[in-house]
């Protein structure tokens, strides 16, 4: 991978990735229990940066079909239109949440 200078942040970007943001640490929140230590952090988004051949054809917006991200939505992650694998997250919350087709 290749190192790319921030606009705004010290830490650099990896220029090979289609999506980047710049961001800066607001908080940090531990969570986990006796066998899972974890922290999740709250950011501000400083600065987005996009190629621009995921943007929507006509527009100045970017979709995210078009870059066929992988999502956690609901403790569940998604990519491709469709649930493709079950989260740790999930489980550790006790969400009924299962692996499960979303396709129509």
């Amino acid at each position: 991978l290749s190192e790319q200078t921030s606009d705004l942040v010290r830490s650099p970007r990896v220029a090979e990735c289609p999506v980047q943001l710049e961001c800066r640490v607001i908080a940090k929140h531990p969570f986990g229990g006796p066998d899972m230590h974890a922290t999740a952090f709250q950011v501000e988004v400083l600065r987005a940066h996009v190629e621009k051949e995921l943007a929507i054809p006509g527009t100045h917006l970017r979709g995210p079909a078009r870059g066929d991200p992988l999502i956690m939505k609901f403790c569940e992650f998604f990519g491709g239109g469709r649930n493709v694998h079950p989260s740790r997250l999930a489980e550790g919350w006790n969400m009924p949440h299962q692996l499960r087709s979303t396709a129509v």
